[in-house]
C-alpha cells in the first residue's frame, strides 16, 4: 500500500509540473506580453490570500495521527476544517472579485488558479494519510 501511495503523490507532482511548463511555454509562444502580465497578475493575486488556505492543520493532524487510537476521527476532522477553509476562501475570493472590476479574460484565469489552490491543498490531504 505504501508504495502506491509514493507514487500516487510523485505521479501528481511530475503531472503538476510537466502540465505548469506546458502551459507557460505555450503562453511565451503564442501570446505578448501584455496577456503574460496578466497572468503574473492572477498568480500573485492568488498567492497573496492563499495562506487562508492552509493555516497549519496539516502538520498538527500529522502530528497527532500516530499518537490517536481512532484514525477516522482524526482523518475526519482535518477534512472538516479543510473543507471550511476552502469554502471560506472561495467566499473571500469570489467576494472579492465582485468588488474588482476585471475583465473576462482575467477573471477566468483568476479561477482556474484558484481551482489550482484548491487541488493543491486537496493533494496535501493525500500526502499526510
Amino acid at each position: 500500500m505504501q508504495p502506491q501511495k509514493i507514487l500516487f503523490v510523485i505521479g501528481l507532482k511530475l503531472s503538476k509540473y510537466a502540465l505548469s511548463f506546458i502551459f507557460f511555454y505555450l503562453m511565451v509562444i503564442f501570446y505578448n506580453p501584455n496577456t503574460i502580465g496578466t497572468v503574473q497578475f492572477a498568480i500573485a493575486l492568488v498567492a497573496i490570500f492563499s495562506f487562508i488556505f492552509n493555516l497549519g492543520f496539516d502538520v498538527a493532524h500529522l502530528k497527532l495521527y500516530p499518537e490517536e487510537e481512532d484514525k477516522a476521527a482524526c482523518i475526519g476532522t482535518l477534512l472538516t476544517f479543510k473543507s471550511f477553509l476552502i469554502l471560506i476562501s472561495l467566499i473571500f475570493y469570489f467576494w472579492l472579485l465582485n468588488f474588482m472590476n476585471l475583465d473576462f479574460f482575467l477573471t477566468v484565469i483568476l479561477i482556474i488558479f484558484i481551482l489550482d489552490q484548491i487541488i493543491k491543498e486537496l493533494t496535501v490531504l493525500c500526502q499526510i494519510f
